[in-house]
C-alpha cells in the first residue's frame, strides 16, 4: 500500500491565505449592520411568496430593485439607482453623456435634424439643420409614430464614445448618401438663452437650468461675452425657475463670483451639529457691483435657494417671483468599490448667512414651524397657461448661434416657434424683474 504523500509547502501556503481571507472578509462583513428580526424574515418570506403566488410571473431582481429603492427613498430626498439607470441618472445631473451630440426633430412620417451640437461629432460630419435621418445603421423608420421614432433614433444614435453608427441622410432634393459619425463625450449646457433683454440699458439676461460642474465657468463666459458687447453689461437678470438644483460645489462657486466676501451657506449635519460654513474668497469674486435680479418659482430648489438665500441675505441682489420650494437638505451621493449601483441619501440641510433654515418640507413635519424656501422681495405670481408657456420656452432646446437662422425658418416651415424664451408681455415675471433692474440703473445713473 502506498504511503501517504506529505503536503507541500505551497499547500500549507495557500491554506493559510485561505484562512486569512476569510477571517479579513468575515471582519468586513461584520462590520455592517445586519437587517434586523423579524424584517429579515419577513422580507424573504414576502419575496418568495410573490415568486410562488402571484398571478404575473415576476423576476426576484425587479423585487429586490423596488424594496431597496423603496428604503433609499424613505424621506423623499433619497434615491437608489440601479446599474441601469446609473448612465440616465449621470446625464441628468451633469448634462454628459456618449453620443453624436443632434437634436431631432420628428414631424409627420419624417425624422429631421433640427441642430448638430457645437462642437460635437455630428457637427463635425457636416450636419445640418433640416437634413432628413432615413436610417441608422439600415434600420428604417417605417411604421412608427412620431414619438416612437423620435424615441427609436435617440435610443439607436447613442452608444460608447469612441464607437462609430452609420446614418443614411437626404438633403434637401439630393440622392440619400451614409454618413460614419465616430461618437464622443456630448455636454448639454445648463446656461441658457443668454442676451440683452435691454440692450439700451445695458441689461442681461440668462437661465440657468440646472447646477451642473463647470457651470461656474459656463456662467462667466456668457457674462463676459455680454460685457464684451457693445452695449455693455449694466445689470443682469439670473433665471433660476425650474431649477432643482444640483452640485454644491458649483452653487458656492458661483455664489462668490457675485460675492466678495462673507458667509455664503453653512451645513449642519445629524443634532444640528455645523459641519462646515463655506465662505466667499475675494480673489474668486469677478462681478462684486453689477446689479442682479433673481427669478425664483416654486420649481427653484436646493443649490438654486442655496445661491438665491447667500445673495438675498447680503444684500447682493433682489429676488422676483414666487417662494421657492424649500428644499434645505444636504445630498451625498454615495458609490461603492465593485458595485455598480449610486446611492443618494440626505446627509444633512442648508443654512443661509442669515440663520435661515432652507427645508420647508421635513422640517414643518417634525416641528410645525418651519416655512422653508426663499421669500422673494417682490411677489409675482405666475401659474395655469401662462406657466405652461414659459415652462415649454425656457426647456425648449437652444440652438448654436451659427443654427439659430436655419432652425427658426425649419420650424416655421412645419408650423411651429422659434426657439426663444418669452417676451416680458408674456411673462409677469420676468416683466417685474426687469421694471426693479431698470430702476436700479437708473436710481444709480440720476445718483452719480
Amino acid at each position: 500500500m502506498p504511503l501517504p504523500q506529505r503536503p507541500s509547502l505551497r499547500l500549507f501556503a495557500i491554506l493559510w491565505l485561505i484562512t486569512i481571507g476569510a477571517f479579513w472578509l468575515g471582519t468586513i462583513v461584520a462590520r455592517r449592520t445586519a437587517v434586523p428580526e423579524p424584517e429579515a424574515t419577513a422580507m424573504q418570506v414576502v419575496m418568495q411568496e410573490i415568486l410562488r403566488s402571484h398571478v404575473i410571473e415576476q423576476d426576484a431582481h425587479n423585487l429586490a430593485d423596488i424594496a431597496i429603492k423603496a428604503m433609499a427613498g424613505f424621506d423623499h430626498y433619497g434615491q437608489y439607482v440601479p446599474h441601469d439607470e446609473v448612465d440616465s441618472y449621470v446625464e441628468a445631473t451633469t448634462g454628459n453623456y456618449a453620443g453624436i451630440g443632434i437634436a431631432v426633430l420628428a414631424v409627420n412620417d419624417r425624422l429631421l435634424v433640427r441642430f448638430p451640437f457645437l462642437n460635437g461629432p455630428s457637427a463635425a460630419a457636416g450636419l445640418l439643420p433640416g437634413d432628413e435621418i432615413i436610417a441608422i445603421e439600415g434600420i428604417k423608420f417605417s411604421g412608427l409614430d412620431s414619438g416612437e421614432r423620435q424615441m427609436v433614433a435617440e435610443t439607436r444614435i447613442r452608444g460608447e464614445a469612441g464607437s462609430k453608427v452609420r446614418l443614411t441622410i437626404k438633403r434637401a432634393d439630393a440622392a440619400p448618401r451614409e454618413v460614419e459619425i465616430l461618437r464622443g463625450e456630448v455636454h448639454k449646457s445648463a446656461v441658457k438663452w443668454a442676451h440683452h433683454i435691454d440692450a439700451g440699458l445695458g441689461i442681461g439676461y440668462l437661465w440657468l437650468s440646472d447646477f451642473h460642474p463647470d457651470c461656474d465657468k459656463e456662467l462667466v463666459a456668457h457674462i463676459t461675452a455680454l460685457t464684451r458687447l457693445p452695449c455693455g453689461l449694466h445689470g443682469l437678470i439670473l433665471d433660476l425657475r425650474f431649477n432643482g438644483g444640483g452640485y454644491l460645489d458649483v452653487c458656492v462657486a458661483m455664489a462668490n463670483l457675485f460675492l466678495p466676501r462673507g458667509v455664503i451657506t453653512t451645513v449642519k449635519k445629524r443634532g444640528g451639529v455645523t459641519e462646515v460654513s463655506y465662505l466667499a474668497q475675494p480673489e474668486n469674486c469677478q462681478f462684486p457691483d453689477l446689479p442682479l435680479v433673481i427669478l425664483v418659482n416654486q420649481d427653484s430648489a436646493s443649490a438654486s435657494e442655496v445661491l438665491t438665500g447667500a445673495l438675498q441675505d447680503h444684500g447682493r441682489a433682489l429676488v422676483v417671483g414666487e417662494l421657492s420650494y424649500g428644499k434645505g437638505m444636504v445630498n451625498t451621493l454615495f458609490s461603492y468599490k465593485n458595485l455598480d449601483f449610486k446611492l443618494k441619501v440626505t446627509t444633512g440641510h442648508y443654512v443661509t448667512p442669515n440663520g435661515r433654515d432652507l427645508e420647508g418640507h421635513h422640517l414643518r413635519a417634525f416641528r410645525g414651524d418651519q416655512q422653508g424656501g426663499i421669500v422673494p422681495d417682490r411677489a409675482v405670481p405666475l401659474d395655469g397657461e401662462p406657466l405652461r408657456v414659459v415652462f415649454t420656452a425656457l426647456t425648449d432646446q437652444e440652438p448654436p448661434p451659427e443654427h439659430r437662422t436655419a432652425v427658426a425658418a425649419l420650424l416655421q416651415l412645419h408650423g411651429m416657434r422659434a426657439p426663444a424664451i418669452r417676451s416680458p408681455d408674456e411673462d409677469p415675471q420676468l416683466a417685474a424683474a426687469l421694471a426693479a433692474l431698470r430702476a436700479t440703473i437708473e436710481q444709480a445713473a440720476a445718483g452719480k
